[in-house]
């Protein structure tokens, strides 16, 4: 059966991967591909068969490609090691969830179901065949592995945790281990994954770019052509960064002037004990995180000079249209209030 796993999701994916790629997605799109799509592929086969280790690497590596754009035709950058991404967003991940950890847990949930769904037909069959216990966790109870149930009642043991929360929807099961954090939903999600990758300093700077071996004919900040373009100096040393922050808090105080690194800028607004407020701190730095990377490129690519003016407009505008947009207690808000 494994034979029909593996033909199955190999000839599954890479169509549906070959679609998709056809059309310009942002990082974000391709995000929510990867966890609702590419990864729910297979899924009936995975809560029945333990899925071979080659073909889970194989299919986290066609995910993995995918998030970042690589084809064979074209390698991209992975900036984030998978495993890193497979996280969940409480351990500093995207909470994509690996494809083992689906399988086992969707293997697991019958373990469930055999010790709650006791009136079963399909249960009091396993009971006909392999006893009152159906051989669950049993090492060498002559249980052939090459079965559906096999697969089932071999579960490994240290991973019987994936079947606590008793929810009869198995994808209920996986959400519940992953609900910790949950990302500002007032923002978009490509905007969301951007800062993510400025947090852990792996947007593509100069310096980053270097590091990987990719020459470039200078790395000097391109705002201000006085120190390495590297996350800290663009976001937050850079003359010209801080005359926006400084232009924005004319508007609002709701950008701190003065921070050590990324980790520090982010969690400014984190002392707020106004919820509300909080809230819109974090829109705010994320804001101008998404406005301040795309100066930098049209500046790079376009030759267009900061206007520190025009930056703060274009931070405004995002705040207005997210909250707008994303909240029904900004719908009435008019621009004109708002400014």
């Amino acid at each position: 059966m494994c034979v029909t796993i593996t033909e199955y999701v190999f000839n599954t994916i890479p169509k549906n991967i070959y679609v998709v790629s056809k059309y310009k997605i942002s990082v974000g799109g391709r995000l929510s591909l990867c966890k609702a799509v590419l990864g729910g592929l297979g899924g009936y086969y995975f809560s029945l068969f333990k899925a071979p280790s080659n073909v889970i690497k194989d299919l986290e590596r066609k995910r993995r490609n995918f998030l970042w754009g690589s084809s064979n035709e074209h390698r991209k950058t992975a900036w984030v090691t998978w495993d890193k991404v497979l996280n969940s967003r409480e351990k500093g991940g995207f909470g994509i969830g690996s494809l083992r950890a689906h399988n086992i847990a969707l293997l697991a949930k019958w373990w469930w179901r055999f010790k709650t769904e006791e009136k079963a037909l399909w249960r009091q069959v396993i009971v006909a065949f392999y006893g009152r216990s159906g051989r669950l966790g049993e090492e060498n109870g002559g249980l052939s592995k090459r079965g559906a149930w096999g697969s089932i009642a071999t579960v490994d043991r240290g991973r019987r945790r994936l079947m606590e929360g008793g929810s009869n929807d198995p994808h209920k099961l996986l959400k519940a281990r992953r609900l910790a954090t949950l990302w500002n939903k007032l923002i978009p999600l490509k905007v969301r994954v951007r800062n993510w990758l400025a947090r852990l300093d792996r947007l593509p700077t100069k310096f980053n770019l270097g590091k990987r071996g990719i020459r470039l004919d200078n790395d000097q900040c391109v705002f201000c052509n006085e120190d390495i373009e590297t996350s800290d100096h663009i976001f937050l040393s850079c003359r010209r960064s801080i005359e926006v922050r400084r232009a924005v808090n004319s508007w609002w105080d709701l950008l701190p002037l003065q921070s050590f690194s990324m980790q520090n800028f982010y969690d400014d607004g984190k002392g707020d004990r106004v919820l509300s407020r909080r809230k819109i701190k974090e829109v705010a730095a994320q804001a101008y995180i998404w406005a301040l990377w795309n100066g930098r490129n049209e500046a790079i690519f376009n030759n267009k000079v900061l206007d520190p003016l025009r930056m703060t407009n274009d931070i405004k505008s995002h705040m207005f249209n997210w909250c707008k947009a994303r909240d029904d207690r900004f719908r009435l808000l008019n621009w004109n209030i708002w400014c």
